[in-house]
């Protein structure tokens, strides 16, 4: 029977959901059920005022009659540096991971800085041609219109500034970060606003842009010549 089937099936390549020798893993569907549990949890759902407790809203939660309860050590696995890198990188998991982290983040400092500062770290550590997924799970965070929306927006801003002048010398990463970063200016209010009033410190991407024969239009980049290489 195996043998048979085999041969009908000889040449059809099945899908692995989880990768195989010829594809990275898939961590979609873990992800996603990981982020549903995480959303119809206790975490962060419970706050004291006045020694009263009561259920704080999320815009991201799901409403739930029972509450699933997760133990600190798996919580901190999940929000490791190690697995957030995993789960960016992965490339196939930009959606629940989105739905994770905004719910992790939202009406929440704390869990927002430790977010960002991630994410901005892993822009900072990555290569050129690989910042796009970091900027695609990064900007829904900026977006999240909450008490700490500035806070974020000024966070966010400040790390890939200091990562894009630290690095200004190689052609391709500094062009790879002005191009996400004028997207993001274009996209996101609060970052057009940012930007405006804090013109003094990015100023400086105008001169590298026309050092390197590229342009800026108003505010958009044209970032098409790719002539120049990185040391």
């Amino acid at each position: 029977g195996c043998r048979l089937l085999k041969a009908k099936y000889k040449n059809v390549r099945f899908p692995s959901k989880m990768g195989d020798r010829f594809s990275s893993p898939n961590f979609k569907h873990a992800i996603g059920t990981i982020a549903y549990i995480y959303r119809g949890s206790s975490i962060d759902r419970y706050a004291d005022e006045n020694g009263e407790t009561y259920i704080c809203p999320n815009e991201y939660d799901i409403p739930s009659k029972e509450l699933y309860d997760i133990p600190d050590s798996q919580l901190d696995l999940l929000f490791s540096k190690k697995i957030i890198s995993t789960i960016v990188e992965n490339k196939k998991n930009y959606k629940e991971a989105i739905e994770l982290f905004t719910y992790h983040c939202w009406e929440n400092k704390s869990n927002s800085k430790y977010i960002i500062t991630t994410l901005t770290k892993g822009i900072n550590d990555e290569e050129w041609n690989g910042l796009t997924p970091w900027f695609l799970v990064l900007s829904p965070l900026i977006s999240l219109e909450d008490t700490f929306l500035d806070f974020r927006v000024n966070l966010v801003l400040e790390k890939i500034l200091l990562s894009v002048q630290k690095y200004k010398k190689f052609p391709k990463y500094t062009k790879g970060i002005i191009s996400n970063i004028f997207d993001l200016y274009h996209s996101i209010d609060h970052v057009q606003e940012w930007m405006d009033q804090n013109h003094e410190r990015w100023e400086w991407i105008e001169q590298w842009l026309k050092n390197h024969d590229l342009h800026i239009k108003g505010f958009g980049v044209s970032l098409d010549n790719d002539d120049d290489d990185d040391d």
